[in-house]
């Protein structure tokens, strides 16, 4: 949340005990300085089934590391409480790196790295019968998690019923991680693919509301 949101919380005008924060999903949830809920992964499954998932995704990243060319920065699996981040070029790599790495991606003219290693992971989760579902994250990365923890969880709570909610985002697509909450019954969906494209949408949003 500090490393995401302070840009907002250094805004004068923005009062941050009021700002409701829900990362990884909106699988953990602060209100203010308030713990609201923090929901585990780990302690949906067995110690095995925890233990092959973990195996499976070490076997993916040695073979992507050996069959392609591409940065490899360390840091690739990032447990983060209520979900698997799979990075195949490592949480440390630099911006550098990840244009080497979408370059390479999309240079394979029959599929992608990341379509690729997707399919091999949801015929590996349909082969263990695990209800986890995977997504692809940001530009190079896979997200993990327990089915029914998307972004929509905490709509799916029931704790935003009389708010109206607006969500922008840009992997509103199927395999992207925004693809449940953009298509949710009680969400205003908004597509977006740069950050000035954002601004005109929360702009248009505010206009109406006020």
């Amino acid at each position: 949340i500090t490393q995401q949101c302070s840009i907002i919380t250094d805004l004068s005008q923005v009062q941050p005990l009021k700002i409701h924060f829900l990362p990884c999903n909106g699988t953990k949830y602060f209100y203010g300085d308030n713990e609201i809920y923090i929901s585990n992964m780990r302690e949906n499954f067995s110690k095995d089934k925890w233990n092959s998932l973990m195996k499976y995704i070490i076997r993916c990243q040695l073979e992507i590391s050996e069959r392609y060319d591409v940065p490899l920065s360390g840091h690739f699996i990032d447990y983060r409480g209520s979900m698997i981040n799979w990075c195949p070029i490592g949480r440390n790599a630099t911006l550098a790196d990840r244009e080497v790495f979408e370059s390479k991606n999309h240079a394979i003219s029959h599929d992608s790295i990341r379509l690729q290693y997707i399919r091999k992971l949801k015929d590996f989760l349909l082969f263990k019968c695990l209800p986890i579902t995977i997504k692809l994250g940001g530009d190079t990365s896979f997200d993990i998690y327990p089915t029914g923890w998307d972004k929509s969880f905490p709509i799916e709570k029931g704790i935003f019923d009389d708010y109206i909610i607006h969500f922008i985002g840009d992997r509103c697509y199927e395999n992207g991680n925004d693809w449940e909450i953009f298509n949710h019954s009680l969400v205003d969906g908004h597509s977006t693919d740069s950050p000035e494209q954002t601004i005109r949408i929360v702009n248009k949003i505010l206009s109406a509301i006020v």
